[in-house]
Protein backbone atom coordinates (compact mmCIF):
# COMPACT_ATOMS: atom_id res chain seq x y z
CA UNK A 1 0.00 0.00 0.00
CA UNK A 2 1.27 3.38 -0.94
CA UNK A 3 -0.26 6.84 -1.09
CA UNK A 4 -3.83 5.72 -0.43
CA UNK A 5 -3.65 2.90 -2.96
CA UNK A 6 -3.12 -0.84 -2.92
CA UNK A 7 -0.90 -1.95 -5.78
CA UNK A 8 -1.65 -5.50 -6.87
CA UNK A 9 -0.23 -7.56 -9.70
CA UNK A 10 -2.50 -10.02 -11.46
CA UNK A 11 -0.76 -13.39 -11.56
CA UNK A 12 -2.45 -14.35 -14.84
CA UNK A 13 -1.32 -11.29 -16.82
CA UNK A 14 1.35 -9.70 -14.59
CA UNK A 15 -0.50 -6.38 -14.98
CA UNK A 16 -0.04 -4.08 -11.96
CA UNK A 17 -3.12 -2.20 -10.80
CA UNK A 18 -3.19 0.69 -8.29
CA UNK A 19 -6.58 0.53 -6.56
CA UNK A 20 -7.70 3.39 -4.27
CA UNK A 21 -8.19 2.16 -0.70
CA UNK A 22 -11.41 4.20 -0.59
CA UNK A 23 -12.99 1.94 -3.25
CA UNK A 24 -16.21 0.67 -1.69
CA UNK A 25 -18.42 -2.24 -2.70
CA UNK A 26 -21.78 -0.97 -1.47
CA UNK A 27 -23.43 -4.36 -1.98
CA UNK A 28 -21.38 -5.76 0.93
CA UNK A 29 -20.77 -2.52 2.82
CA UNK A 30 -16.95 -2.54 2.88
CA UNK A 31 -14.18 -0.47 1.38
CA UNK A 32 -10.91 -2.00 0.22
CA UNK A 33 -9.22 -0.29 3.17
CA UNK A 34 -11.62 -1.99 5.61
CA UNK A 35 -11.09 -5.40 4.00
CA UNK A 36 -7.31 -4.99 4.22
CA UNK A 37 -7.57 -3.89 7.87
CA UNK A 38 -9.60 -7.01 8.62
CA UNK A 39 -7.01 -9.22 6.91
CA UNK A 40 -4.26 -7.58 8.97
CA UNK A 41 -6.21 -7.93 12.23
CA UNK A 42 -5.08 -11.54 12.66
CA UNK A 43 -1.99 -10.42 14.57
CA UNK A 44 0.17 -12.47 12.20
CA UNK A 45 2.83 -10.51 10.33
CA UNK A 46 2.68 -11.53 6.69
CA UNK A 47 3.34 -10.09 3.25
CA UNK A 48 0.14 -11.85 2.11
CA UNK A 49 -3.31 -10.44 2.85
CA UNK A 50 -4.84 -13.91 2.84
CA UNK A 51 -2.53 -16.03 4.94
CA UNK A 52 -2.37 -18.91 7.41
CA UNK A 53 -3.22 -17.80 10.93
CA UNK A 54 -2.31 -21.10 12.57
CA UNK A 55 0.77 -22.78 11.24
CA UNK A 56 1.48 -26.41 10.59
CA UNK A 57 4.34 -28.41 9.09
CA UNK A 58 3.30 -27.73 5.49
CA UNK A 59 2.13 -24.14 5.98
CA UNK A 60 3.80 -21.94 8.60
CA UNK A 61 1.97 -18.96 10.15
CA UNK A 62 1.85 -16.05 7.73
CA UNK A 63 2.45 -18.13 4.61
CA UNK A 64 0.14 -17.67 1.64
CA UNK A 65 -2.88 -19.87 1.24
CA UNK A 66 -2.77 -21.96 -1.92
CA UNK A 67 -5.31 -21.22 -4.65
CA UNK A 68 -6.62 -24.79 -4.41
CA UNK A 69 -7.37 -24.28 -0.71
CA UNK A 70 -9.18 -21.00 -1.42
CA UNK A 71 -11.24 -22.69 -4.14
CA UNK A 72 -12.16 -25.59 -1.85
CA UNK A 73 -13.21 -23.28 1.01
CA UNK A 74 -15.12 -21.08 -1.44
CA UNK A 75 -17.02 -24.14 -2.69
CA UNK A 76 -17.77 -25.12 0.91
CA UNK A 77 -19.09 -21.60 1.66
CA UNK A 78 -21.31 -21.63 -1.44
CA UNK A 79 -22.82 -24.94 -0.40
CA UNK A 80 -23.38 -23.69 3.17
CA UNK A 81 -25.18 -20.70 1.60
CA UNK A 82 -27.58 -23.11 -0.08
CA UNK A 83 -26.26 -23.16 -3.63
CA UNK A 84 -26.57 -26.49 -5.40
CA UNK A 85 -24.09 -27.80 -7.93
CA UNK A 86 -26.30 -26.61 -10.81
CA UNK A 87 -26.53 -22.96 -9.74
CA UNK A 88 -23.20 -22.34 -8.04
CA UNK A 89 -21.59 -19.14 -9.35
CA UNK A 90 -18.06 -19.48 -10.64
CA UNK A 91 -15.24 -17.04 -9.80
CA UNK A 92 -15.68 -15.65 -13.32
CA UNK A 93 -19.40 -15.01 -12.70
CA UNK A 94 -18.67 -13.30 -9.38
CA UNK A 95 -16.00 -11.14 -11.01
CA UNK A 96 -18.47 -10.28 -13.76
CA UNK A 97 -21.14 -9.41 -11.17
CA UNK A 98 -18.64 -7.16 -9.40
CA UNK A 99 -17.93 -5.31 -12.65
CA UNK A 100 -21.63 -4.90 -13.42
CA UNK A 101 -22.34 -3.70 -9.86
CA UNK A 102 -19.64 -1.03 -10.10
CA UNK A 103 -20.87 -0.06 -13.58
CA UNK A 104 -24.42 0.46 -12.25
CA UNK A 105 -23.17 2.61 -9.38
CA UNK A 106 -20.87 4.57 -11.68
CA UNK A 107 -17.64 6.40 -10.96
CA UNK A 108 -15.30 3.38 -11.17
CA UNK A 109 -13.09 2.51 -14.14
CA UNK A 110 -14.01 -1.17 -14.18
CA UNK A 111 -11.75 -1.95 -17.12
CA UNK A 112 -8.73 -0.82 -15.10
CA UNK A 113 -10.04 -2.35 -11.86
CA UNK A 114 -10.15 -5.82 -13.41
CA UNK A 115 -6.82 -5.29 -15.16
CA UNK A 116 -8.19 -5.59 -18.67
CA UNK A 117 -6.02 -4.16 -21.42
CA UNK A 118 -8.61 -4.34 -24.19
CA UNK A 119 -12.19 -3.13 -24.51
CA UNK A 120 -13.18 -6.56 -25.85
CA UNK A 121 -12.09 -8.30 -22.65
CA UNK A 122 -13.73 -5.62 -20.50
CA UNK A 123 -16.98 -6.02 -22.46
CA UNK A 124 -16.89 -9.79 -21.96
CA UNK A 125 -17.07 -9.29 -18.19
CA UNK A 126 -19.93 -6.78 -18.56
CA UNK A 127 -22.13 -9.50 -20.09
CA UNK A 128 -24.44 -11.19 -17.55
CA UNK A 129 -24.78 -14.27 -19.83
CA UNK A 130 -28.53 -14.43 -19.34
CA UNK A 131 -28.29 -14.46 -15.55
CA UNK A 132 -30.07 -11.11 -15.36
CA UNK A 133 -32.89 -9.70 -17.46
CA UNK A 134 -32.08 -7.07 -20.07
CA UNK A 135 -33.12 -3.75 -18.54
CA UNK A 136 -35.05 -1.23 -20.61
CA UNK A 137 -33.95 2.30 -19.75
CA UNK A 138 -36.24 5.26 -20.32
CA UNK A 139 -35.84 8.98 -19.92
CA UNK A 140 -38.23 10.72 -17.57
CA UNK A 141 -40.29 13.14 -19.65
Amino acid sequence: MKGGEAVVTRAKTEVSIAIPLALRMYAIGYSLEEVIAHCKSTGVVSKFLIHHIRGNVKAPRGSKIKLKSISEKFLEARRLAGYTTEDEPTFHEIRSLSKRTYMEKGGVDTKALLGHLTDAMADLYANSRGLEPIKVKISVL
